[in-house]
């Protein structure tokens, strides 16, 4: 049996892709918060398809063992455990009882750029406990692999613990891809328009994550409609969050 822990929607595709793709017939749970299953909605259930089974902890700093246990599991039990969103109180509690995990990077490129996360996370009441067990950057001794994409680090990066994985192309590879991508969108209901270009939009956490204000994202977004939108139909596929 193996764990995966996620909680933002990219994160759940990495988890997902990466089951598929090397741990096909291997049974494997899924770890994640409430608020992730309130975003999927609806598209929740299809997760089932894939994971043996979901369990879903609240906030409080044990809720995630606590969750585990009371679901009759023991984390020895597992021969695996996948870790994204380390930086929270579950790899903070496998850091601390020295329980070896595999690292997921939390998103494109953010094990390089560790300073994104820990501004994002400045406030709250275990950032300290982020920095001293290394959950941004992936450096501590638990950590016996970094599954992220190498391409999108930044110029210099090396991390000898580094796992290559590109989970777009992984995904475009399996015979499943549509199945998967339906957990994330409904963008296939939208109707095409033959008279004019068809354009996707996918907005950015740029806002809520403080790494832009307000009126810079709508300053950034009006730009881009501006200039690249001119007479095309604009299909908007908003960011989870948004």
């Amino acid at each position: 049996m193996i764990l995966y822990h996620a909680v933002s929607s990219y994160q759940i595709l990495e988890c997902i892709v990466h089951k598929v793709s090397l741990h096909k017939i291997d049974k494997a749970i899924l770890v994640t918060r409430e608020f992730t299953k309130n975003r999927l909605g609806s598209r929740y259930d299809l997760l089932k398809q894939i994971f043996e089974e979901i369990i879903i902890y609240g906030p409080l700093r044990d809720s995630c063992i606590d969750e585990i246990k009371s679901r009759g599991f023991e984390i020895k039990d597992f021969a695996e455990l996948y870790v994204a969103c380390a930086h929270t109180w579950f790899g903070i509690y496998l850091c601390e009882h020295s329980i070896p995990f595999v690292f997921i990077e939390d998103g494109l490129g953010a094990i390089s750029q560790p300073e994104i996360l820990e501004k994002v996370n400045l406030d709250s009441a275990w950032i300290d406990l982020d920095l001293e067990y290394g959950l941004f950057t992936g450096e501590n001794d638990n950590i016996k692999k970094c599954i992220c994409n190498m391409k999108y680090q930044r110029e210099g990066y090396h991390n000898e613990k580094a796992d290559d994985f590109d989970v777009i192309e992984e995904l475009a590879k399996l015979d499943s891809r549509a199945e998967i991508i339906s957990i994330f969108t409904d963008l296939k209901d939208y109707k095409l328009k033959d008279d004019k270009k068809n354009i996707i939009l996918l907005t950015e956490h740029f806002a809520n994550l403080c790494l832009l204000e307000w009126e810079e994202q709508i300053y950034l977004y009006q730009i881009i409609v501006d200039y690249y939108f001119k007479d095309a139909n604009l299909i908007i596929k908003p960011h989870p969050d948004d």
